[in-house]
């Protein structure tokens, strides 16, 4: 039995360190499917609402978006923040995010695979998690009914939308060695003409 004093003590740092990254990110309300949000937005899932500003909590978000999502992407991959665009605005991720309840969304361009939009609106922010497959998706409609409601129960508008994409680690048969360019052909001929003019020399 001597080893079960630090087994004991390993399990309870473990159990510490899982609660305080389930903490980091502070739960709000209300919860991101109020009133079928999830339907409405066409998610896959959502996670939230919580509080605060998803661009300055960049870690905890990550973490947060790895644990909620696994179940749909797996966990060998990675979360990647790719930017915001403010409402009204155009540059960032989005070419359109309008300042409003309820609207659609537009990606710059089509999102293939695994991504999440997070929707920022008063104090609250809630993740929608989407698949664009091969093809890619470039338009969402939102709602923000499941990010923040005020005391009368209605929804704020959004002040801004983020974007995060889920990055799979490469297939072994997918690496490929690089093909080398064709100056480098050309100095390879080179060299071998100059090592075969050197061997004829040394026998003549």
């Amino acid at each position: 039995m001597p080893h079960t004093a630090p087994l004991a003590g390993l399990a309870l740092a473990t159990l510490v360190a899982l609660s305080t990254s389930a903490r980091a990110l502070t739960p709000d309300t209300p919860a991101c499917n109020h009133a079928y949000a999830l339907g409405t937005m066409g998610a896959l899932a959502c996670s939230g609402s919580w509080d605060g500003n998803d661009v300055n909590q960049q870690a905890d978000v990550l973490a947060t978006l790895s644990s909620a999502f696994a179940s749909f992407t797996g966990s060998t991959g990675t979360w990647s923040y790719v930017g915001t665009t403010k409402a009204g605005e155009a540059s960032g991720p989005f070419s359109s995010v309008p300042g409003a309840m309820t609207g659609t969304l537009i990606l710059d361009a089509p999102i293939q695979g695994h991504f999440a939009i997070a929707l920022k609106s008063s104090t609250n922010f809630s993740f929608y998690l989407y698949d664009g497959g091969l093809t890619g998706m470039s338009d969402i409609p939102f709602t923000t009914v499941g990010t923040s409601i005020n005391r009368n129960t209605m929804e704020q508008r959004l002040s801004h939308a983020s974007l995060y994409t889920y990055t799979l680690p490469p297939m072994p048969g997918d690496i490929t060695a690089p093909v080398p360019e064709p100056g480098t052909y050309a100095l390879m001929l080179v060299g071998l003409g100059l090592v075969g003019y050197a061997v004829r020399r040394r026998q003549g």
